[in-house]
């Protein structure tokens, strides 16, 4: 096998050295490569797909010709695959009443079973029967011998990058690459561990309230730990490709907002997110399929990541550079960079690697929307700073750019950061870990207790701003909307810390603040909230019968949280109000100003609120005017 192996490898490499100088219009090298992978089998078509995310490591061309690799996958023999059915679930009689290829007697394993695969993966191929309970099932049947296959590839596969790095003077230890990908391998043949992540993604995500997974059929599963046969529920529904415009719109925004939420808020992802393994269900849920490789992120990371997307957003490239330092991107003690002049990589500050990642960012087109765009333009200053990449980042990048290439069907502007905002600006607000937490007091208070009203007010104007671009946010941003995400925390457990920072915080700077010109977005949110809240408020007392309220993603918050939100708000308020007036006329004025700001903002939220209402009604009215016109002019043909 190994020898097969570097015959393959030097037939490409000879390919390859050979298309150097050829213009990049006529080369073949690309195609070559992705067909030797194809050729030595499903253990490689997964490193190749691996490595089309890493163009740091192989390049772009290598890259772009192994992308196709994510899709082209050719199934194994029918009948090898009915043989490992019958085998693994220990059934002796026909496969199903209407297919019966082997002449089999006595009962049947199903009811009923379609002979052609539904889709075919590198590592394994899905089949629609019906049990004869009545249920549709999809039933997915590993190729032979993979257990042994994947080992010996393994091996075979680390010797030859060994030689490969030293043939080719590569400076990268290209060998983690097979290390990286057998583990997952080994992880997605394990079927009972992928009906566990089914379950376990299920219960993390139940609070977006429009997730669905399949569940598994254990008596139509094979056994624990050898398992080549997982049954799994069969879910109808469309992928995005078969979609109308407006649902394409539904399930990416749904798809969004899940994957965003894996990432910052549950550390649960599903890094294999491609348009095979999710679709919009029929009844208008999203589905996603394929629980082989998971991607856990710890908390802190969570966190550094959220933090990150608020800094670059912000363009506070420091201290996203000091996040790039906690999710591993930088290295862990220095900040380094490549000194021509001692042909090594030296020890540089902060400020130096910040500004070379702005350059790098902002020198991409579309750098500050699209995270490809942004790993593109890290890896092409790879070479004079040093960066890391972690295992886990690899399945972060093949997630995050799978999705935007998905997003990017529906709309070409769509930008992965502004849809991240809410969930980012909720966890950084809601840290955890220790480090979180004095993150986030010191960057809301001072030392003396008083609001740090500068880094508050940046806050809101940039969360502001955002939701009023005419970029993709229009089109796909999240539901929840950035100001209802923040108030959210104030009714949640994780919002603890918020709660505490709050209450701590001098009363008398807080009013001041509270009143001041720089408390503007804050207060044009309130108002905007108040005047939605009235205004459905009104809808929802006078909606003809038969129409349906406004769909939003998302379940809306339980009694518990919202019990738990007006408590909280009330002792909050209630202390502050306390302190104002046991602070002497100092405070006491601070309180009769505030008092007039809540008043302006109660009258102009019922005057938005007005505003809208009337609107509606105008235009109901130019609708029913409308109507016996409309039937006037169709009678005659009648």
């Amino acid at each position: 096998r190994l020898g097969r192996i570097t015959l393959v490898a030097l037939r490409v490499w000879r390919v390859w050295r050979s298309q150097e100088n050829t213009p990049l219009s006529e080369r073949t090298r690309g195609a070559v490569l992705r067909d030797a992978l194809t050729e030595l089998g499903p253990v490689f078509v997964k490193c190749g797909q691996t490595m089309s995310e890493r163009p740091d490591v192989v390049g772009e061309e290598a890259a772009d010709a192994m992308k196709s690799l994510q899709s082209q996958n050719k199934p194994f023999p029918n009948s090898v695959a009915y043989r490992i059915i019958l085998e693994d679930l220990a059934w002796e009689g026909p496969l199903a009443s209407n297919f019966n290829p082997d002449g089999r007697v006595g009962k049947p394993l199903f009811a009923e079973f379609e002979p052609q695969p539904v889709a075919a993966a590198s590592l394994g191929q899905v089949y629609k029967a019906r049990t004869w309970e009545g249920s549709s099932v999809a039933v997915k049947v590993q190729r032979p011998n993979m257990i042994r296959r994947v080992s010996v590839d393994m091996y075979s596969l680390r010797r030859a990058l060994e030689t490969l790095r030293t043939v080719m003077g590569f400076k990268r230890d290209i060998t983690t690459i097979a290390d990286e990908v057998g583990m997952n391998i080994f992880k997605e043949l394990d079927y009972h561990l992928e009906a566990r992540n089914a379950r376990e993604f299920d219960e993390k995500h139940a609070f977006l309230g429009f997730i669905t997974t399949p569940k598994m059929i254990p008596e139509y599963t094979g056994p624990v730990g050898t398992a080549r046969v997982l049954t799994m529920e069969w879910i109808n529904g469309k992928s995005i490709r078969d979609l109308e415009r407006d649902d394409q719109v539904k399930m990416v925004q749904m798809a969004v907002e899940a994957s965003v939420a894996q990432l910052i808020r549950t550390g649960f992802v599903h890094a294999d997110p491609h348009e095979g393994n999710m679709m919009l269900t029929d009844d208008g849920r999203l589905a996603f399929l394929d629980f082989g490789l998971m991607c856990t992120v710890e908390t802190r990371i969570m966190e550094s990541f959220a933090s990150g997307i608020c800094n670059l957003l912000a363009g506070n490239w420091v201290q996203l550079a000091y996040d790039f330092r906690e999710v591993g991107i930088a290295p862990a003690h220095d900040f380094e960079r490549f000194s021509k002049e001692e042909d090594k990589f030296v020890t540089c500050n902060a400020e130096e690697y910040a500004e070379g990642i702005k350059k790098a960012i902002t020198g991409e087109a579309d750098g500050m929307t699209r995270f490809g765009a942004l790993a593109t333009g890290l890896g092409s200053i790879s070479f004079e700073y040093r960066f890391e990449c972690p295992p886990y980042i690899v399945l972060l990048c093949r997630t995050f750019l799978t999705l935007e290439g998905i997003a990017s069907v529906v709309d070409p502007d769509f930008s992965i950061y502004t849809a991240s905002l809410p969930y980012a600006v909720r966890r950084a607000l809601s840290p955890q870990t220790s480090r979180g937490v004095n993150i986030l007091r010191q960057a809301l208070l001072t030392e003396e207790g008083e609001f740090r009203v500068d880094q508050l007010s940046e806050v809101l104007e940039m969360t502001t701003n955002l939701a009023q671009t005419e970029s993709s946010t229009k089109t796909l941003a999240s539901s929840t909307g950035e100001w209802d995400t923040v108030c959210g925390l104030f009714g949640s457990l994780e919002g603890a810390t918020l709660r505490r920072i709050t209450w701590s915080a001098d009363s008398v700077s807080l009013a001041n603040y509270l009143v001041s010109p720089r408390a503007r977005p804050l207060r044009r949110q309130s108002e905007a909230g108040l005047a939605s809240f009235l205004s459905e408020w009104h809808a929802s007392r006078h909606r003809k019968e038969g129409t349906l309220p406004t769909v939003i993603l998302g379940l809306p918050p339980s009694q518990k949280e919202l019990t738990r939100r007006r408590v909280a708000m009330r002792v909050i308020v209630l202390g502050h109000l306390q302190r104002l007036l046991l602070s002497g006329p100092r405070g006491i004025f601070s309180l009769v100003c505030l008092g007039w700001t809540v008043f302006r903002i109660g009258v102009m939220g019922m005057l938005r609120a007005l505003h809208t209402v009337i609107a509606k009604a105008a235009l109901d009215l130019l609708m029913d005017a409308q109507a016996p016109s409309a039937e006037s002019q169709v009678a005659p043909a009648n």
